[in-house]
C-alpha cells in the first residue's frame, strides 16, 4: 500500500490519521468507562460518546477562521499536544472520587480540541498530498478511520485488565505527542507574520461572510460541500446500531461487533485498491445507491453471511464516495478558505450527525431493523440530491468540478450559387 504514495508527507499525514485515530477510540472507552465506573451513570458514557457532535456545532464557528489565520499544520500540532496534556491531567485525576466532576470537563476540552484537529487536518491536506494522490489518500482515510477506532477500543480492553485507568491515560497521551511530532515535520510552508493574530468576534463574524460571499457565487462549490456532508454521519450511525444487531442476531458474542467492523473496514480497503478504475465522477450515483441497497440488506437478513457481504458492501462504496467527493473538493477550495471551508463543512456534519444518531437511537428503540432502516432514509435523501445535480451545469463546471465541454457547433454551409 505504501507504494501508491510517492511523497513523504502523505506517509506521515496517514501515520498521524491512523495514530491519532487510535488514541480518539482510547480515550473515549477509557474515559466513557472511568465515568461510568465512578458514577453508575449510563448519561456519563453517553456524555463522553455523543456530546462531541454538539460540540461540533458551536466549536467549528472559531475553528475555520482560525486554521485560516493560522498554519493549519500549527493547528494540528496544537490540538495533539493540548490533548496529550489534558490526559496527563486526567490521569493524575483519576483516582479521586471527588474530581469526577472536574474530569468529566476536562474530557469536554478534548473533544473540542478533537474538533480543531478535524478542520485543521482536512484543510492541510492539499497543501501536503499532491493531486495524483488525493483519492488514494481519501480512501484509505475512511479506512485508517475505522481501523484506528477498532484497534483503539480493542487496545484498551486489553490494557484495562493489565493495568490501571491512570495508565492508559498516559499511553493515550503518548500516542498524540507522536501525533504532534507528525504534523511538526510536515513540509508546510508557513504562513506570512501577523496572520496568526487573536481572532475577535467581529472579525469571525467578517471571515464567514466572505466565505459566504464566495459560496453565493460558486453555487456548485456549495452544494459539492454539503453533498461530502453524508458518508460520516451514515458511518456513525452505523456504528451506533452494531451492538443492537450482535445483542438480536449474534446471541451478544462481542466476537461478531470485531468481525462487523473489520467486515466494514476491509470494504473500505478494498475500495482504495479499485480507486483507479472506478472513482470517476459518472459512478457516484451508483456508489450511493449500493450503500441504501447495503443498508436495507443489513435491515432485513438474518443470515450472517449476507450481513457480512452488506457491511464489506457498505464499508466500500462509503470509502469510494468519500474518496471522489473529498478527492474533487480538495482541488476547489481555495487556499485562502480552506479551513473556513473545513470548518462549515464539520458543522454540518455535525449538525447532521447529532440530529441522525438522535433519530437512529430512537429506531433502535423499536428494533436495530428500523434503526438501519433509518439510516437507509438518510442516504436516500443523499442519493437524491445527487440525482438531482450531477447533470446540472454549474458555471461551465459539473457538480464536482470538472468542466464540461461546449457542444461543437457544426459550420454552416457555404452559399450554393444560384443555377
Amino acid at each position: 500500500m505504501a507504494g501508491h504514495f510517492k511523497f513523504k508527507d502523505s506517509h506521515k499525514l496517514l501515520s498521524a490519521t491512523l495514530l491519532a485515530n487510535i488514541a480518539d477510540g482510547m480515550h473515549t472507552l477509557a474515559l466513557g468507562k472511568y465515568l461510568y465506573d465512578k458514577t453508575g451513570a449510563v448519561g456519563a458514557f453517553a456524555l463522553v460518546l455523543g456530546f462531541e457532535y454538539v460540540l461540533g456545532v458551536f466549536t467549528q464557528i472559531y475553528a475555520g477562521p482560525i486554521v485560516d489565520k493560522m498554519s493549519a499544520r500549527r493547528v494540528s500540532m496544537l490540538a495533539g499536544i493540548f490533548r496529550a496534556a489534558v490526559l496527563v491531567v486526567i490521569a493524575a485525576l483519576s483516582g479521586m472520587q471527588s474530581q469526577v466532576v472536574l474530569i468529566t470537563g476536562l474530557s469536554i476540552l478534548i473533544k473540542i480540541s478533537s474538533q480543531f484537529y478535524r478542520t485543521s487536518t482536512f484543510a492541510i491536506v492539499p497543501a501536503v498530498v499532491p493531486k495524483e494522490e488525493q483519492a488514494g489518500f481519501s480512501a484509505l482515510f475512511m479506512t485508517l478511520l475505522q481501523v484506528g477506532q477498532l484497534i483503539g477500543v480493542g487496545l484498551v480492553g486489553v490494557m484495562l485488565i493489565r493495568m490501571s485507568t491512570a495508565a492508559v491515560f498516559v499511553a493515550d497521551a503518548l500516542l498524540f505527542c507522536v501525533t504532534a511530532a507528525l504534523f511538526i515535520s510536515l513540509g508546510v510552508p508557513r504562513p506570512a507574520r501577523g496572520t496568526a493574530k487573536a481572532l475577535g468576534l467581529v472579525q469571525v463574524v467578517r471571515d464567514w461572510y466572505q466565505l459566504g460571499v464566495t459560496l453565493s457565487k460558486k453555487r456548485g462549490l456549495l452544494s459539492h460541500i454539503l453533498l461530502s456532508t453524508g458518508d460520516l454521519p451514515v458511518m456513525a450511525c452505523v456504528n451506533l446500531t452494531l451492538v443492537p444487531i450482535v445483542n438480536s442476531r449474534f446471541g451478544g458474542n462481542s466476537v461478531w461487533l470485531s468481525v462487523l467492523d473489520g467486515a466494514f473496514a476491509g470494504g473500505a480497503l478494498f475500495s482504495f485498491l479499485l480507486l483507479k478504475t472506478y472513482l470517476r465522477e459518472k459512478y457516484l450515483p451508483l456508489f450511493q445507491a449500493l450503500q441504501v441497497a447495503s443498508l436495507a440488506v443489513a435491515a432485513s437478513t438474518q443470515d450472517w453471511r449476507m450481513a457480512l457481504v452488506a457491511f464489506f458492501v457498505l464499508g466500500g462504496v462509503i470509502g469510494a464516495s468519500t474518496a471522489l467527493l473529498n478527492s474533487k473538493l480538495f482541488g476547489r477550495m481555495p487556499a485562502e478558505q480552506r479551513g473556513r471551508i473545513s470548518g462549515f463543512r464539520f458543522l454540518v456534519i455535525s449538525l447532521v450527525t447529532a440530529g441522525s444518531v438522535w433519530a437512529t437511537s430512537i429506531g433502535l428503540g423499536v428494533s436495530e431493523a428500523v434503526g438501519l432502516g433509518g439510516i437507509a432514509a438518510l442516504a436516500t435523501v443523499y442519493l437524491s440530491i445527487t440525482l438531482m445535480l450531477h447533470r446540472r451545469n454549474f458555471d461551465g463546471e459539473t457538480l464536482l468540478g470538472e468542466p464540461i465541454a461546449e457542444p461543437e457547433v457544426p459550420p454552416e454551409p457555404a452559399n450554393q450559387p444560384a443555377g
